[in-house]
């Protein structure tokens, strides 16, 4: 966790604190994976952004780093990520946008 919130790919829950054991959002997520690659300098390649009908929901802190939605075209930004879809969403990551 030190490692992390040093390199400012996450920034807890407010107030400087955090919260690791609390379930985590499709949009934090996003914004862990966003603040990851910066932090290695990647290149990303596809990066359209979709419309999301659900685009409204999503937070302003958010906004930038959601790129990939879930079945309806959809994002649930507030959903829980649960493993399935962290694993899903790592994969397509690596698959579909690391070079």
């Amino acid at each position: 966790m030190a490692w992390a919130a040093d390199n400012k790919i996450v920034s807890g829950v407010g107030d400087g604190k955090f919260d690791p054991s609390a379930p985590i959002t499709r949009e934090q997520l996003a914004v862990m994976i966003n603040s990851f690659i910066e932090y290695k300098s990647t290149k990303l390649v596809g990066t359209n952004k979709p419309a999301f009908a659900d685009a409204n929901a999503v937070s302003n802190w958010a906004k930038d780093a959601v790129t990939s939605g879930i079945t309806g075209n959809t994002f649930a930004p507030k959903a829980n990520a649960d493993r399935a879809a962290v694993a899903t969403i790592f994969k397509k990551f690596v698959t579909e946008f690391v070079k």
